[in-house]
Order: C-alpha cells, then sequence, then structure tokens
C-alpha cells in the first residue's frame, strides 16, 4: 500500500511524452501493449507503465512492496475521466447544484419508494416501466408544489387544448388544407406570388 505523497495521483502523465514522472522525478514508460483488465460487465484496457528505476530507490518502501517495482496503469478511457474531473473541480457550484435537482428524483425512487431495480427485460420494454415510475413521481412532486385541486385545473386546461389542437389537425387531415398549403407554396416560389389573404386566413382557420 502506498503511503501519503506516493499515490497515484501523484505520478504526473506527459501526455505529449506519454510517460509517467514519479515523486522521485524518475520516468515510467509503457511498451505501448494494452492490457485486458476484467471487470463485471467486460474488460477495460489499460497500459502499463513502469521503470528499472524503482530497483534501486531509496523511497521504494512507501511506494511499493512489488518486488519488480511500482507499475502504474492507465485506462483507456483515462484522458476523459481527467478532463471531466478537471470540469468538476473548476465548476463546483453547478455540479453541487446539479446533485441536488437531478439526484433527487432518483434518491426518492430507488431509497424512498424502493425501486431499486427493474421488473422486464429489455430496452423498450424498461423503459416503459421507468416511464411509468417518472409520471408518478411527477405527479406526486406537482400536488407537493400546488396542490391537488390546481393539478386537477391545469391538467383540465391542457386536455382542453389538446382537444382543440387534436379537432383542428382533424379539420385539416379531412379538407386537404395540407395539399392546398403546400400547392401554394410551389406557386410562390415558381412565379413569386404572394399568398392571397383569404387563403391565409383559411389556413389559420380565423
Amino acid at each position: 500500500m502506498p503511503k501519503p505523497g506516493y499515490y497515484k495521483k501523484n505520478f504526473i502523465y506527459n501526455k505529449k511524452e506519454n510517460h509517467y514522472i514519479c515523486p522521485q522525478g524518475q520516468i515510467l514508460t509503457t511498451n505501448g501493449n494494452d492490457y485486458k483488465k476484467p471487470h463485471k460487465s467486460g474488460y477495460t484496457l489499460v497500459k502499463h507503465y513502469k521503470t528499472k528505476a524503482c530497483k534501486s530507490c531509496n523511497a521504494k518502501h512507501l511506494c511499493t512492496e512489488n518486488k519488480h517495482g511500482r507499475l502504474i496503469e492507465r485506462s483507456q478511457y483515462q484522458g476523459l475521466v481527467e478532463a471531466n474531473n478537471s470540469r468538476i473541480r473548476a465548476e463546483k457550484e453547478k455540479y453541487l447544484r446539479r446533485q441536488m435537482i437531478v439526484e433527487h428524483p432518483f434518491g426518492t425512487i430507488k431509497r424512498n419508494w424502493g425501486y431499486d431495480h427493474v421488473l422486464v427485460k429489455g430496452l423498450e420494454k424498461v423503459d416503459g416501466e421507468f416511464g411509468l415510475i417518472f409520471l408518478c413521481y411527477n405527479l406526486k412532486r406537482v400536488m407537493n408544489m400546488f396542490g391537488v385541486k390546481e393539478l386537477i385545473c391545469r391538467l383540465k386546461a391542457c386536455f382542453c387544448k389538446i382537444h382543440k389542437i387534436s379537432a383542428i389537425l382533424r379539420r385539416f387531415k379531412e379538407e386537404n388544407i395540407f395539399e392546398i398549403f403546400l400547392e401554394s407554396i410551389k406557386i410562390e416560389f415558381l412565379y413569386g406570388l404572394i399568398l392571397k389573404p383569404n387563403l391565409i386566413n383559411f389556413i389559420t382557420l380565423k
């Protein structure tokens, strides 16, 4: 187990030269080969960085117990991880706000409601199950914010607008207004004509 000052974060990576510099100033290089590091869902490709200087280093006992010296692994995704960590350090307030806004629903659904796993298989089915769960969450959230009566009033207003839009779309379909509108655009494009006011009124249902 490395001692303080000799953790992996204390080894500086040089992207241009593709090597690490240890706290003692020695350079750890790679042979360029990728090695598979297994985990539960598969494996990740990593490169190994090491140096022969470890064998004669006075601080070896602080760095590693491996008789062959210290080995640093660098994942194929390490560059992305470091970039993300850099953004988090630079904008801590934004990430703290994100935690308060985004993590709350998942915490409520998983811990308070007990939905820590899904009951179906397949992306489409899981998407449907999560849709129902988040619908319940959103309704619960709105009820807490506005109350049940206000929620009912807003739903009625919303469904009323949807009904009006549906009626308009049905009229468009029945009277072939889309075809008329498209034909008028063709005429305007070809001859530089302007749509007649009565046609505009007819399209907008005035």
